[in-house]
């Protein structure tokens, strides 16, 4: 992507002045992230000493990013938003660990990004010296809780955050038996069980102590990018916000067709905006695709449209009959795949199941670890309803899934299509 040219309307997008903000937004392979980059080299040689930030939703993209902008000449701190948040948490309140939870269910994390959190904090008395202690008798107030759910959250979502947060906050076993409460593996005995995520803290507990502390006093950038913005919540919009400096901007990219979290309680670019108010955005929405096939580029569409779509060589698409093995049929085939194949299962339990019964020797991985990223060959190894059902961001996230392709995408089922596949 780092060799595309910039047409006009994006050499203007790039050549904005620093104290301009830009929403970038079109469908998955059109060039947001690269012309981002661009616009912050761009900002970069005006100004060498501008301090910068790129917010990017994983790992992977964190490495690829680092790539681009070597390439670019642009010395920049690049981060996913959670590694970034734990960090300004971390410099900023006392007895915020390092040691983040691995238990949170998908419940207590949609529960404290849902936007009912915010409006029922704005009634909240925090203590002058808000910590991570706050966490624990906030997470336990249950007038508190009722009145999140009485904005929207689901009630059986907060008893499990209050649950939870009984274990994060209780003693660890190293606590109370110092190196008696370390097992043979050199691991604390609390490793394992119900109480493994005791003296931790979740990542979206970050954004909830800094909007306790408008006033705390946070790491700030002359110009940050975020990439992939469609996967952030309310509340980490607003964190990124506050970390601009007064006569700094903001580089916003995204696809809402890419929106397949639901606990992030995407906005639309209009709400997305409204969070960094009143700092005034221009808006430029990409259209030609660079990365994806033209078959690939009307099959994701169709996942929106009910346009027609073809398979073709960039496109398979196989059903297994009943009474047939899916997963031989998949292991067979990935044996005469392209080296440089990537099986995308739609969650990491999934991929973490493949792995398992495929075996070595194949790159298995899930939506959400390929987001922005662009893969050679793409195998989608679950298309059927129990993976892709109508709903719940199935949609959006199949529609990431096979944009990754640069050359082919292969979609298997057994018996039957999901119903967003027509």
């Amino acid at each position: 992507m780092h060799k595309l040219k910039l047409n006009p309307e994006q050499k203007n997008i790039v050549g904005l002045p620093p104290s301009q903000s830009v929403l970038i937004t079109g469908e998955a392979g059109v060039g947001k992230t690269h012309v981002a980059l661009c616009r912050l080299a761009a900002l970069t040689r005006r100004s060498p000493g501008l301090r910068s930030a790129v917010l990017v939703p994983n790992s992977a993209l964190v490495d690829k990013t680092d790539r681009q902008l070597r390439r670019l000449g642009v010395d920049a701190e690049v981060s996913t938003f959670d590694d970034w948040s734990h960090r300004q948490a971390m410099a900023v309140f006392d007895g915020v660990p390092e040691r983040l939870s691995v238990g949170a269910s998908a419940g207590v994390i949609a529960f404290k990004r849902h936007p009912a959190v915010r409006a029922a904090l704005d009634d909240v008395q925090a203590p002058d010296g808000v910590c991570a202690d706050t966490l624990f008798e906030l997470w336990g107030d249950s007038g508190l809780l009722e009145a999140i759910v009485d904005e929207g959250a689901d009630p059986l979502q907060a008893e499990a955050v209050a649950n939870h947060a009984r274990v994060q906050f209780q003693a660890t076993a190293l606590a109370t038996y110092g190196e008696d409460g370390r097992g043979f593996d050199g691991e604390s005995i609390d490793f394992g069980t119900p109480d493994e995520d005791a003296g931790s803290l979740d990542l979206e507990d970050f954004p909830v102590l800094f909007a306790l502390a408008p006033r705390a006093r946070i790491q700030r950038y002359d110009h940050i990018v975020v990439d992939e913005s469609q996967a952030l919540a309310p509340m980490e919009y607003a964190l990124i916000a506050r970390a601009v400096t007064r006569s700094g901007s903001i580089t916003v990219a995204g696809d809402a067709h890419q929106a397949s979290d639901p606990t992030a309680y995407f906005l639309g670019w209009k709400g997305v905006i409204g969070e960094f108010s009143p700092v005034p955005f221009a808006h430029m929405a990409l259209e030609r695709n660079h990365r994806c096939p033209l078959p690939i580029i009307r099959f994701a569409r169709s996942l929106f449209s009910g346009a027609d779509w073809s398979e073709s060589d960039a496109l398979r698409l196989t059903l297994v009959p009943e009474g047939n093995n899916l997963l031989g049929r998949l292991r067979a085939d990935l044996a005469d795949a392209p080296a440089d194949t990537t099986v995308i299962a739609r969650t990491a339990e999934r991929a973490r199941r493949l792995r398992k019964k495929l075996g070595p020797g194949h790159h298995i991985t899930h939506v959400d670890g390929v987001r922005g990223l662009d893969l050679t060959h793409v195998v989608v190894p679950d298309a059927g309803p129990a993976a892709y059902p109508a709903g719940d961001g199935s949609r959006e996230a199949l529609y990431i899934a096979v944009t990754r392709a640069t050359r082919s995408v292969r979609l298997y089922a057994a018996e039957v299509w999901s119903p967003l596949i027509g």
